[in-house]
């Protein structure tokens, strides 16, 4: 089926298409149509943009753009908690990653140093 864009409502434009990706499956999920077209593309689109794929803009009929916007916002509502929640959390596997290579660091040092006088005492 032929979807002519130019009759639909763009209602959002996002810069990955792991967005897009998620943003489409959301809004098929509540059985609203959509369609995707790579920022650039198109009879009237920036060539370059195209080939450097700066993003992507979903696209849904007219009478679908409040339910469309609903979705829209909630799936933006849950991207920031995931963020802040993110964002809250400490990184322990690089706090740990960090102390576990410090002993080693410094043993390492320790034996060059080592090395280093027993060899010039032994030039001597």
């Amino acid at each position: 089926m032929a979807v002519d864009i130019d009759k639909m409502t763009n209602v959002l434009v996002v810069y990955n298409t792991e967005d897009a990706d998620e943003v489409e499956v959301r809004l098929r999920m509540e059985k609203i149509m959509c369609a995707r077209k790579k920022i650039g593309s198109g009879k009237h689109g920036n060539f370059l943009m195209a080939m450097n794929n700066f993003g992507e803009e979903i696209y849904v009929n007219p009478e679908d753009e409040a339910a469309a916007r609903a979705v829209i916002e909630e799936w933006r509502r849950v991207k920031k908690e995931e963020r802040e929640k993110a964002a809250a959390e400490p990184q322990p596997e690089t706090a740990e990653k960090g102390n576990k290579m410090l002993l080693p660091r410094v043993v390492a040092g320790i034996a060059l140093v080592v090395i280093v006088a027993l060899y010039i005492s032994h030039l001597r």
